[in-house]
């Protein structure tokens, strides 16, 4: 059974036949999950969902906040520094919130972590606080 689309109050096609360019759409202010920003779900993102066949669902995570959001479930977050000298560096979550992370942490085949990279980590307590372990660089889309 294919899903209808309801778009401003009026029955749709399912999403495959829809023609993008003969809806109806606006852009819609919405409030991130993750961190609580107000960015806007345009006009161009809910066509382009419908062109590759989807539904024009509003997204839960501001653009920013999408990149650091993991399908697999494990965190993410944005190297603020990393000095190999020193052996450790931290991370920043998306909602603020920094972790440490020891150059032992990181994963098979991670030598270094660069300002700025996505990040996907585990995170173990060690002497009682938060600790980035086997992190890994993640591919930015």
């Amino acid at each position: 059974m294919q899903e209808e689309v309801v778009m401003e109050g009026r029955r749709e096609e399912p999403a495959e036949r829809l023609d993008p360019e003969k809806m109806r759409f606006s852009d819609k202010l919405l409030r991130c999950q993750e961190c609580g920003t107000e960015f806007i779900f345009t006009v161009t993102e809910q066509r382009d969902m419908v062109r590759q066949g989807k539904r024009p669902e509003e997204p839960r995570y501001c653009p920013a906040c999408r990149v650091l959001v993991s399908p697999t479930g494990r965190p993410r977050g944005r190297v603020k520094w990393f000095d190999l000298r020193k052996g450790y560096g931290f991370i920043t979550r998306p909602n603020g919130e920094e972790i440490f992370v020891h150059r032992s942490g990181l994963a098979e085949g991670v030598p270094t972590l660069d300002k700025e990279q996505v990040v996907e980590f585990d995170v173990e307590v060690v002497r009682g606080r938060p600790q980035a372990v086997n992190v890994q660089v993640v591919e930015e889309p």
